[in-house]
C-alpha cells in the first residue's frame, strides 16, 4: 500500500481516522496500512514535530479484553529483545473501551522483497552484509526466548544509517513463539503439535508438518532467504499450498551452483551453509544463529569482501513488562517523500520469564497469532472453507462471526462448541469443535443439487403402414390402363 492510495482504505465495522485527527499528543497525517486487528497511521507529535508510525487497535475490538491483550503483545516482545536491527516500539497507550495504540519508529527505505523483485543480481557483498544483520537480530530474539516463525524477505526492511545503505530492521513478529530457555540456551517449552504457521514458501518442514517448533525453524527460513538472494529464485515452487508443503517435507533443493542461468558465482562456503540451513531435520542444521553469523563473517574474509560496518546507535531502554509478547504481522510499503514504510501488525502470545508453575502451558494457534504463556486461558479457532467466503455462525446464534478465512478467540472450555457454515449455492455444514486447544477447521462445502427439470415428452408420430390388400386372381377385375393400347381384335376372357 502506498501513501497515495492509503487514504481510501476502509473496513466494515470500523472507522478510519481522517487526516488531522488528534490522538493523544499526536496528529494523524495519513493511513499507511491496515490489517485484521489494527491500522497503522503516519503521525506527528504536535509539540516536537517528530514523525512516527502509530499502530491502532480497531474500535470494534476495544471492548474485548482478550483482543486488547493480544494487540499489545508485539510491543512487549519487541522491547524484550531490544535490538537495533528490530523495529523499535517506544510507547503504548491502553484505554479500557477506548483508544488502544502504540508508537513505532518510522522507517524510510524498502523491503528485501522489493530489492529481489527489482534487481537480478544481489552482490555477494550485499548478501553477506544483509545476512549477518538478520542472523544477529534473530540470535538476539532467540536469546530472549522468542522464535519469529515467519521469516521472509517481506519482513526484512532495508533502510539507511550514517550514509550507508542496507541497514536491516526485522518486522512482523505476528506469529512469534515464546520459548523459555535454560542456562545452556536449550528450549524448555516447545510448541504443541498440530498447527501450521508461517508463509508456505519459507516454512520449515516441522512447521509444514505441524510438528513442534523451536528456533531452528528460523534457521531453515533464513536458509531460504539466503538461497533467494544468491540465486534470485526460491528453492521450491508449487502451484498449491499442499504441493509446497510436500516439497518442504520431502524434496532436497538443487544446489545454487547447479541452477541454470545462475546470475553469479556462489562461493562454495555460502552454498554449503545454505544447504545445511535447509536440512529437513532440525538437529542437522547449524547449532544457532550466532554460529551462522560467524560463518558469514568468515566467508567475507575468505572471499576478500569488505562488509559495511554500521555504527551502533544508542537505544533507550523501553519500558518492559513481566509478559513477553509478539504481534500479528502487517507489512506496509509506503512511498513518496517518506520512502517506503513496512510496518508489521500482529498478535503474539507471550509469557513471563518469572512464570509461576501453575500458569497455562504454551499453546499454538493458526497463522496470525502465536504461542501464549499467560494468565487467561483461551484458545483460538481458525475457520476455513473451500470455497472461501462462507459465513460462520455459532449453532445457537443468528449473528455471523465473520466469513472464511477467519480466526476467533474463545475461552478454553471442556464443552465443545458447534459452528455452522453457510454459503450461497452450497449446502449448510455444521461442525463440532473442541475448545480445549487451538484448532484449525477446514470445511469442504458441497454444492446444492440443482432441481431436475422435467423434459416435455414428445408425441411420437406413428406412421401407419398401409396394408396392401391382395384379392384372389379370379375375383380381381383389372382396370384398363388409360394409357395402354387396346387390341380391338382380342376377345375378352
Amino acid at each position: 500500500m502506498t501513501l497515495n492510495d492509503a487514504g481510501s482504505s476502509s473496513s466494515k465495522g470500523s472507522i478510519v481516522r481522517p487526516p488531522g485527527a488528534e490522538l493523544g499528543a499526536y496528529r494523524l497525517l495519513q493511513l499507511i496500512g491496515e490489517g485484521g486487528m489494527g491500522r497503522v497511521y503516519l503521525a506527528e507529535h504536535m509539540r516536537l514535530g517528530r514523525r512516527v508510525a502509530i499502530k491502532m487497535l480497531r474500535s470494534e475490538y476495544a471492548s474485548n479484553p482478550v483482543a486488547v491483550k493480544r494487540f499489545f503483545r508485539e510491543a512487549r516482545a519487541v522491547n524484550q529483545i531490544n535490538h537495533e536491527n528490530i523495529v523499535e516500539i517506544t510507547d503504548f497507550i491502553e484505554e479500557a473501551g477506548g483508544d488502544n495504540y502504540y508508537i513505532m519508529e518510522l522507517i524510510k527505505g524498502q523491503s528485501l522483497a522489493d530489492v529481489l523483485g527489482q534487481e537480478t543480481i544481489v552482490t555477494m557483498r550485499r548478501v553477506l552484509g544483509i545476512g549477518i544483520q538478520i542472523a544477529d537480530a534473530l540470535a538476539a530474539a532467540h536469546d530472549a526466548g522468542i522464535v519469529h516463525r515467519d521469516m521472509k524477505p517481506d519482513n526484512v526492511f532495508l533502510t539507511e544509517r550514517g550514509g550507508q545503505k542496507d541497514f536491516v530492521k526485522l518486522l512482523d513478529f505476528g506469529i512469534a513463539k515464546l520459548l523459555e530457555v535454560d542456562d545452556q540456551g536449550t528450549p524448555v517449552n516447545q510448541t504443541a503439535v498440530g498447527a501450521i504457521l508461517g508463509t508456505p514458501e519459507y516454512m520449515s518442514p516441522e512447521q509444514a508438518g505441524g510438528r513442534k517448533v523451536d528456533f531452528r525453524a528460523d534457521i531453515y527460513s533464513f536458509g531460504i532467504i539466503l538461497y533467494e538472494m544468491v540465486a534470485n529464485k526460491k528453492p521450491f515452487k508449487g502451484k498449491s499450498y499442499g504441493e509446497l508443503v510436500i516439497k518442504h517435507l520431502t524434496v532436497t533443493p538443487i544446489k545454487p551452483n547447479k541452477l541454470k542461468n545462475l546470475p553469479q558465482r556462489v562461493p562454495k562456503e555460502i552454498e554449503n551453509l545454505i544447504m545445511k540451513c535447509l536440512e529437513k531435520e532440525p538437529e542437522n542444521r547449524p547449532a544457532n544463529m550466532r554460529e551462522i553469523a560467524s560463518s558469514l563473517r568468515e566467508i567475507g574474509k575468505a572471499e576478500s569482501i569488505t562488509l559495511e560496518s554500521f555504527v551502533r546507535s544508542p537505544r533507550s531502554r523501553s519500558r518492559r513488562t513481566g509478559i513477553i509478547a509478539a504481534g500479528t504481522g502487517l507489512i506496509i510499503a509506503a512511498a513518496v517523500v517518506l520512502g517506503v514504510f513496512l510496518i508489521n501488525q500482529g498478535e503474539q502470545n507471550a509469557g513471563a520469564t518469572d512464570k509461576p508453575p501453575d500458569l497455562v502451558p504454551p499453546r499454538i494457534v493458526d497463522a496470525g497469532s502465536a504461542v501464549e504463556i499467560a494468565e487467561v486461558a483461551e484458545v483460538e479457532i481458525a475457520f476455513d472453507s473451500k470455497p472461501e467466503g462462507a459465513k460462520v455462525f455459532k449453532a445457537d446464534s443468528v449473528e455471523a462471526l465473520g466469513v472464511t478465512p477467519l480466526s476467533w478467540s474463545f475461552e478454553r472450555s471442556a464443552v465443545p462448541e458447534a459452528f455452522v457454515f453457510k454459503l450461497k449455492g452450497f449446502k449448510e455444514s455444521q461442525q463440532e469443535v473442541s475448545l480445549m486447544q487451538d484448532t484449525r477447521i477446514m470445511v469442504i462445502m458441497a454444492a446444492v443439487d440443482k432441481p431436475v427439470q422435467k423434459r416435455k415428452k414428445r408425441k411420437k408420430t406413428i406412421k401407419k403402414k398401409r396394408k396392401k390388400i391382395v384379392k384372389p386372381h379370379d375375383t380381381t377385375e383389372t382396370k384398363p390402363d388409360p394409357g395402354a393400347t387396346i387390341d380391338p381384335f382380342k376377345e375378352d376372357g
